[in-house]
Order: structure tokens, then sequence, then C-alpha cells
């Protein structure tokens, strides 16, 4: 039989496993099913730069480099991998991937070639399932956030990493990707998005300070915006919300920038408000730009504040770059990496999907400036048309 004909029970068999028996019994159902000798996931880490050993065995590799090994270029380019051992024996790596958010790697050994005509079909059938239940087990148990930690979280970066949405979504209207680093110690920056039927809405914040404070005012602002938002409420209504939260709770003392919008998928259009965040940036036909869109103040300072909505006009092909203020101000107190490195790099990356895009400015990003002193968050949002 073939193993597409069975994948549809894996996820019942992984569903009543205890989350630290996920992979002894994707190994059990690889064997039985597909005549696999041994079977293995790998969870990428935070920054996206190792693959970690899930359940890892006595005398297994713990991690694997996120680049430059055949686990890497599956993980990075979305494809399968297959790489010829000795005696005839295969290792397939297939990505793990749920939508567009890029888990790990599903390592596959077989002590010879597989015969099975459709197996590539089944083993990414197998992956989907399985990267379903790993988001899932994060409800319910520690066993993959441990997993993928290359090192202890900070307290503020725990805090963070709770708030946040799968770093990448897609869709035949949109792809969208996001990340945050570093990884282990941010605090205060924040992105967070929601997929209607009709339309996007997209916010990035950046609390005042760094460390739990600043992740303790970014954690309120995105409770109050999801909590309006979820009541139907639009982007000014989100951000003057959080405002008048922050307000009665510091009296003005602390405070949040913020850029929040919705993007409609009937015709493109953009409703946009941005309360003291870094303008965000537009590549269009071989031009990288940010939008010149009225500053208006940041949330929790001033009661007789005020959020007005402002328009923009998306075309197809478009690409959306959101940045924290950690971006442009990399490398101080020498010279900055500034809005010239960032129009150069983004124009560099255009033709790359945005996941591969965030990647690759965040590399840079941490290469111009190995020791960072604040958050630096991308998020990449391509509009694709009605």
């Amino acid at each position: 039989m073939a193993l597409t004909d069975v994948t549809g029970g894996l996820l019942p068999t992984l569903n009543d496993a205890m989350p630290h028996r996920l992979v002894p019994v994707l190994r059990e159902f690889l064997a039985e099913h597909a005549g696999a000798d041994d079977a293995s996931v790998l969870v990428a880490d935070y920054e996206l730069r190792e693959l970690r050993r899930l359940n890892p065995r006595s005398g297994e590799a713990l991690t694997l480099p996120g680049e430059g090994s055949d686990a890497g270029q599956s993980f990075v380019g979305q494809v399968i991998v297959s790489e010829p051992g000795s005696g005839g024996a295969v290792v397939m790596w297939v990505p793990l991937s749920l939508r567009a958010e890029r888990l790990g790697v599903l390592e596959v050994r077989f002590g010879a070639q597989p015969a099975q005509a459709d197996l590539l079909h089944g083993l990414q059938e197998v992956a989907l399932t399985v990267a379903y239940v790993l988001v899932a087990c994060g409800l319910c148990s520690d066993v993959v956030e441990v997993a993928r930690r290359a090192e202890p979280l900070h307290v503020a970066a725990e805090m963070q990493w709770n708030l946040q949405p799968l770093r990448a979504f897609q869709s035949e209207q949109f792809s969208i990707a996001g990340q945050l680093i570093p990884a282990y110690e941010v605090g205060g920056d924040c992105f967070d998005y929601h997929v209607a039927a009709d339309h996007l809405d997209l916010s990035s914040l950046d609390a005042m300070g760094h460390g739990v404070g600043a992740s303790l005012l970014a954690g309120l602002a995105t409770a109050v915006m999801r909590n309006v938002r979820r009541s139907g409420g639009c982007p000014h209504e989100q951000v003057a919300a959080a405002d008048q939260q922050l307000l009665q709770q510091f009296g003005g003392a602390q405070f949040v920038t913020a850029l929040a919008m919705r993007l409609d998928f009937t015709d493109g259009q953009l409703e946009i408000v941005n309360a003291g965040h870094p303008q965000p940036w537009r590549v269009r036909e071989g031009q990288a730009e940010p939008l010149e869109l009225d500053a208006q103040l940041p949330a929790g300072l001033f009661e007789s504040t005020t959020y007005r909505t402002q328009t923009v006009q998306l075309k197809a092909g478009d690409r959306l770059v959101l940045v924290a203020d950690g971006v442009l101000e990399a490398g101080t107190p020498g010279p900055e990496f500034g809005e010239d490195r960032l129009s150069g790099l983004l124009l560099a990356t255009a033709h790359l999907t945005p996941h591969q895009c965030v990647a690759e400015v965040l590399h840079t990003v941490r290469s111009y400036a190995p020791r960072m002193h604040d958050d630096a968050t991308v998020v990449c949002l391509d509009w694709r048309a009605p």
C-alpha cells in the first residue's frame, strides 16, 4: 500500500501520543508504511540559524546548521533533498512548514532506495501533518519550545515570543513573513497580524525602554489592540484604545510607537495609522523608498491625542517592508546602518520571497552590527493582487 493511502491515519495517531512520544510514534509509522529504517524531527531555533533535534537519542548530533548542510538546503530551499549513503542507503530531508512558517525538517533514512513511486508526495503529506502537530503541541507542552532554544531566553524574550503569531503566512493574494532579533534577548518589539475573509490587519510595535518593562508595555498594547480588532475595530480605533489604556496605567510616563494597517483584499487599498513608528518601505518597479505618511504621536503620552487614518493604494507586485528603529540605528554609537543601506538591501532582495528577504536583511544587519543595542524587527508583505 502506498504511503499516500495511509497518511490520513497519522494525525489521529500523533494526536493520541504524549508530546514526548511524537518522534518515536512517527518512526513506527514510517517504518510500517514507508519501509523507513529511521526518522528524526529537527526544529529551527528562534533565529533560524540552527536545526535542533527533537527528542535526541544518545550519540546523535544535537544540531545541524541552518545553511551549508543537506538539512539546511531542504530548510532554506523548501525542497526535498535526497542524499545517497553507503551500501545503497538513502537519507531524505523534507521541509516541515505550516503555511509559509518554516518550522524545521523531517529526516527519513532508508536502508535501500525506496521503491514507492509516490513516496515523495507521501512524505510531504507526512511532513505537513507533523508541522500541524508541532504547533499544536506548543499549547500543552514545552517539548518543542525547549528543543528549539540554542541558548536560554531572557525573561523579556520569553514574554515577547509568547505574543508572536506564526512568523509567515501566504495565500493567493498575499505573502507575509516577520522576524525579530536578537531573539534570545528581545524586549520591546512586537509584530502581529490577523487574516480575515476580506482583509489583513498588520501591526508593528516598539515599546519604550528595554527588558521586562518594555515587554510589559508591548504585551499590554498588543492585548488591547487585539481586543479591539476582535470586536471589529479598525486600525485607528486599535491604536486609540492602546493609547488610552497606557495613559490609564502609566499616566503619560511610558509610551509605545505603533504602526497599524489594514489591507483590503478587494482592491489593495491600505488604511494606515503611524503613531511615531519608522515609516514602512515600499518596493515597486526597481525603487525602494519609505512611504510619506504623517507621523503621529506615540501611544500613551497625552490625553488629547487623536489618531487619523491615511490611505495608500498598492499595485500588484508591490512589497511593503516594516522595520523597527533597531534596524536603522544598528551600529550606534558609530555610523548607523541607515536608510541608504536599507534601500539598497531591499532592492537587492526584491526577487526573494518575504521569508528570504527578512532573513537576508537581518543577517546583513547582524553582520554590520554584531553587538546590537536594540531589537531589530523586520516584516515583509507582498501584495499579489485581488
